[in-house]
């Protein structure tokens, strides 16, 4: 059974352009285009791809010889401006239900700032694998191996797909399976003959809760939970689309929450919905080994019916799935609440410094306010949930599916 599928960014997840590098390169610095092919052509992109050359290098190689000293942010938006995300290839991605990984042949400034310069991409992965943190590039086998021990998985039971026939080459000699890849209706094909790909289409209900709790009717499809009979309408909950960050924010201004933040590179959220449109919210930050939870709002007229616990509880399994030990997240209210589902109350020094790149923490530390706030850990288990069924598991395993459980207790929200 394949535990993981690997995929390639340049010819796959994205289309590889470099003539708009070129001309991003060439329109920030003033030079030439023959002068910017000229300076990468030295052997800069080889060596950044293996790591020998990094971020501080590039900038000094960019301020000798193309006479430009600017931020590396802007730098590193015109490097990516060679990769065009492929809007049909990864809502593919989004509905393969095991492991979905990154292995690329790219080094700064990518893999510096991946999750803001791609964050279509940097959604739906986790991991991001880059060549400069391996040392070697695509078709070695230490790259393949590599990259396996990433996603915790033997090679026998990952899935490469890449447009280049070298590097698939090279993954089976590895022991992949591996996809060449040449089309997108090919490429669904061939998920579905590896039975990884989820058969629901359009957005993905990942719930469907009531008042009365969760279960999964045998009528209903695979990744559905449902309670047959319900006292109050229901509510479906799914993952937002990046198009939907201004109903998030009018959720959270609506809840009297403020709305800085949302759209962070990565992170990801849910909607509660009803038939009147959506009326919860919930949202992940990703660390590299925790997460923060964050965003979690219900209006006024529509708590009190266990929503906001069921949104927490899908963003926990989705941490879980993505293999995070730890959920934090910053609350000065419903602290019974939170202690019910086993979080345990820390310093938000601890906090910040599990997840200290997230939106929240950078705000709390830029305007002093961190010691005011509250904070929380969940530590998760130590388990590798690589197929709907752990996820399953995980979600009636929490603690605000038991009976004992008031809905009322549910938070109004988690700050921001």
């Amino acid at each position: 059974m394949i535990a993981a599928v690997l995929w390639d960014l340049g010819g796959v997840l994205c289309r590889f352009r470099p003539e708009r590098r070129l001309e991003q390169l060439s329109r920030l610095t003033g030079q030439p285009p023959a002068r910017v092919v000229e300076v990468l052509q030295r052997g800069l992109l080889d060596a950044l791809d293996i790591g020998a050359v990094g971020r501080q290098e590039l900038g000094e190689v960019v301020r000798l010889e193309l006479e430009w000293n600017g931020p590396y942010e802007m730098l590193a938006g015109a490097w990516a401006g060679a990769f065009e995300p492929k809007p049909d290839v990864l809502a593919l991605v989004g509905r393969v239900r095991v492991r979905r990984g990154l292995l690329s042949d790219n080094g700064a400034p990518l893999a510096d700032l991946f999750p803001a310069l791609l964050p279509e991409v940097a959604g739906v992965i986790d991991p991001a694998i880059f060549s400069s943190d391996l040392g070697c590039t695509k078709p070695a086998r230490e790259a393949f191996e590599a990259a396996c021990l990433q996603l915790n998985a033997p090679p026998a039971r990952v899935l490469f797909v890449d447009d280049n026939p070298a590097n698939v080459a090279g993954a089976r000699a590895a022991g992949l399976h591996a996809l060449h890849f040449t089309t997108t209706d090919a490429l669904e094909a061939a998920l579905r003959r590896h039975r990884v790909l989820d058969e629901a289409t359009g957005p993905v209900v990942v719930g469907i809760v009531t008042n009365r709790g969760t279960d999964r009717p045998p009528d209903l499809p695979q990744g559905t939970d449902a309670r047959r009979e319900s006292t109050t309408p229901p509510c479906a909950i799914r993952q937002a689309s990046a198009t939907e960050h201004g109903v998030i924010r009018g959720l959270l201004t609506a809840a009297d929450l403020s709305p800085r933040g949302v759209g962070a590179p990565g992170a990801t959220y849910w909607l509660a919905e009803t038939d009147i449109g959506p009326v919860g919210v919930a949202g992940l930050e990703w660390a590299p080994e925790a997460a923060l939870l964050r965003s979690v709002a219900i209006l006024l007229g529509w708590r009190g019916r266990g929503w906001g616990g069921q949104l927490v509880a899908i963003a926990l399994a989705e941490a879980h799935r993505r293999h995070r030990r730890a959920v934090y997240l910053f609350s000065t209210d419903a602290a019974s609440f939170w202690t019910h589902l086993g979080f345990v109350e820390i310093t938000p020094t601890e906090a910040a410094a599990a997840v200290p790149d997230t939106t929240q923490v950078i705000e709390y530390r830029t305007t002093g306010t961190l010691c005011c706030e509250r904070a929380w850990r969940l530590a998760l288990p130590a388990r590798e949930p690589t197929v709907r069924g752990d996820r399953r598991r995980l979600l009636r395993a929490a603690p605000l599916f038991h009976a004992e459980c008031n809905p009322t207790d549910s938070p109004v929200c988690v700050r921001r």
